[in-house]
């Protein structure tokens, strides 16, 4: 391609929609057997598509569900017509890139709402759950979910490695910034200006929780973020059978924590109960979580 064009190859081949719908599908032109080929190849795009589609949508629609409930009584009954409505939103929303210059509105879409705000999301993400969270009760959640302890990668993983690589590509994302373009098109500062106000969009929610969180709360600055970094009584399992299990407070309307391996007397009430952190061997669980990864639980 790159002969036929008389351009280098780095000319040939970018990044971007035209890799994977111009650059090829003329490569898999050329391939022996290329009808076959070509097939293979949209097909699959079509299941990556399909794929990331229902894991957005389901998220999506999953986290509105579980804030409307309290609103809402049955919400999930609507949940089909919920998710239909979602997709005829999305899908009236995404016309425009299918526009003569949508593919600029996608460029300019894929550049900012994918780019600096997954960065940022991502590492505060890993940021709350491993450092604020505590990645000791992490590892102590998944290994009763998953009947065994994640191994010393996994711990290695999320604590170092993880965090390094996103900080590393998040600084270079910074350094390297350049005004957009595609193409011989450079974007106007008006439409820099859209893309940066897409970010905000999509990290402005979280700072603003955040900051009523913390104004909630009572006392010094560092005693409100204190306080509103703890988890909520009602933060763990569901069933009583497994808050028990893992040391969480047991809730009225949870089910008989019994079941896990011992009952409950009769003078103890719910509201009040503390249980020190211990993982109680049952058919689930037949060994206890090692020691090291114990401790008491605040509750």
């Amino acid at each position: 391609m790159a002969h036929d064009a008389g351009v280098p190859v780095g000319d040939v081949v970018k990044s971007g929609p035209g890799l994977a719908f111009v650059v090829y599908p003329e490569a898999v032109s050329r391939m022996p057997g290329a009808p076959f080929w070509s097939v293979v190849f949209f097909f699959m795009l079509f299941t990556l598509g399909l794929d990331s589609q229902f894991v957005m949508m389901e998220t999506i629609i999953t986290a509105i569900c579980d804030e409307l409930k309290h609103y809402v009584a049955n919400v999930y009954t609507y949940k089909v017509k919920t998710t239909i409505a979602f997709c005829i939103i999305g899908f009236l929303l995404g016309l425009p890139h299918v526009t003569e210059g949508g593919i600029y509105l996608l460029t300019l879409m894929d550049v900012y709402s994918a780019g600096f705000s997954l960065l940022f999301i991502a590492l505060l993400e890993i940021i709350c759950v491993i450092y604020v969270y505590d990645f000791r009760r992490f590892v102590r959640d998944l290994t009763y979910m998953l009947e065994f302890a994640p191994n010393m990668y996994w711990m290695v993983t999320w604590i170092i490695v993880g965090p390094s690589i996103i900080v590393f590509i998040f600084i270079f994302f910074c350094i390297g910034y350049e005004p957009l373009t595609y193409g011989d098109y450079v974007y106007s500062k008006g439409a820099e200006a859209l893309g940066w106000l897409m970010v905000l969009a999509a990290i402005a929610p979280i700072i603003i929780c955040a900051v009523h969180a913390v104004w909630k709360q009572e006392g010094t600055l560092w005693e409100r973020i204190v306080k509103s970094s703890r988890p909520t009584d009602d933060w763990g399992p569901y069933h009583n059978k497994h808050r028990y299990a893992l040391g969480y407070k047991l809730l009225e309307g949870r089910g008989d924590p019994g079941m896990v391996g011992g009952t409950l007397p009769p003078e103890v009430g719910l509201h009040h109960l503390a249980v020190p952190y211990k993982l109680i061997p049952n058919k689930h669980n037949p060994q206890p979580i090692p020691y090291d990864l114990q401790f008491e639980s605040n509750v």
